[in-house]
């Protein structure tokens, strides 16, 4: 979605471009808000939302969670910055009718035009996609369920699963 391009599974998350400035800023909220598991020594650190009961969702909904908040608090930014460019610029038009002024305002506006598309698309994708799964069987729904796939499943050997990268299976 946008910026964001990331594969959640059961119990990992894979950012395309975790250093990316849009991206740092959901990284470090990924970490504070889910726990993060050490592979050799098995602690578990980050911290919960124990209030909201965020404890209780699967990591994938919690996942998926921090990417819609991050998503809407970016567009929620972009608003907040083209209005306060807009304001001014309309003000200045307004006493001074110039090309130049009018070229900024018919600047902030096509900002603004693209800024509403982008945000109308990413509603309606997330909305189709949502009335696609509430609308068919219980079975697409529970698909999206991961954990309790995750704990039936049996490990690829004795030391648990692995992950695939570059085309090797690391365990």
């Amino acid at each position: 979605m946008q910026h964001i391009k990331a594969f959640i599974t059961a119990e990992v998350i894979l950012l395309r471009d975790p250093s990316d400035d849009n991206v740092i800023p959901v990284v470090e909220e990924l970490r504070r808000r889910l726990p993060v598991v050490n592979a050799n020594h098995g602690e578990v650190g980050g911290q919960n939302d124990n209030e909201t009961g965020e404890e209780d969702s699967p990591f994938e909904f919690r996942a998926l969670e921090v990417f819609l908040e991050a998503i809407c608090s970016f567009h929620a930014a972009r608003t907040t910055e083209l209005e306060t460019d807009a304001y001014p610029a309309l003000d200045e038009l307004t006493s001074k009718i110039s090309s130049r002024n009018l070229d900024r305002v018919r600047k902030l506006k096509s900002a603004m035009t693209r800024l509403t598309a982008r945000v109308q698309k990413g509603n309606m994708m997330v909305r189709d996609e949502l009335e696609r799964l509430l609308d068919d069987d219980d079975d697409d729904m529970a698909d999206l369920y991961l954990s309790p796939k995750l704990s039936s499943a049996s490990p690829v050997s004795g030391s648990g699963a692995g992950y695939l990268r570059n085309n090797n299976l690391y365990y």
